[in-house]
């Protein structure tokens, strides 16, 4: 069996050990609640990957969606510079990071697309549903519905879910 990186399938034999909620791009400066959430630029992360590597580490599953500063150019450049394999997600984070939803189904249809087609032009296509989240609020109508399209991508894929609760709530 196969599974989908960056830099295309991989048997799942080849993938072990694996970390499987990492960031290995990540940019959450632009969300006011956010700001602290950030990774230094790819040569950097690319080194901490190699770093992983001769310790044994074979791949990591980068949880860092299209509401997070995903940015698959980087994660190719990475994996190929380290050798680590990193399989990446499709989803929305919180409800201060992310677009509103007015439609679960097309929002699951986004996600489908990103796992089934590519992300953004690219035949990089995600592995993962995630990283879904929630905050340190009240689940409202915005959490309902990311979760409803998340569980709709999945039964339409297979692919895992990803959760994280933002503030431990």
């Amino acid at each position: 069996m196969n599974l989908q990186t960056v830099l295309g399938p991989v048997e799942v034999g080849q993938l072990a050990p694996l970390l499987y909620h990492e960031h290995v791009v990540l940019d959450n400066r632009q969300y006011p609640s956010l700001t602290a959430y950030w990774l230094p630029e790819p040569s950097v992360m690319a080194g901490e990957l190699s770093a992983l590597a001769k310790s044994g580490g074979k791949a990591v599953v980068s949880l860092t969606n299209q509401c997070m500063g995903r940015d698959v150019d980087a994660l190719r450049a990475i994996s190929a510079q380290s050798g680590v394999q990193i399989l990446t997600s499709t989803g929305y984070y919180t409800r201060p990071a992310s677009p509103p939803i007015t439609d679960p189904v097309a929002v699951a249809r986004t996600f489908r697309d990103e796992l089934e087609k590519g992300i953004d032009g690219t035949p990089v296509r995600a592995a993962v549903i995630g990283e879904i989240g929630t905050g340190a609020w009240q689940l409202g109508a915005f959490e309902r519905d990311l979760f409803k399209a998340a569980a709709l991508a999945h039964s339409d894929t297979g692919a895992p879910i990803a959760t994280h609760s933002h503030a431990g709530r």
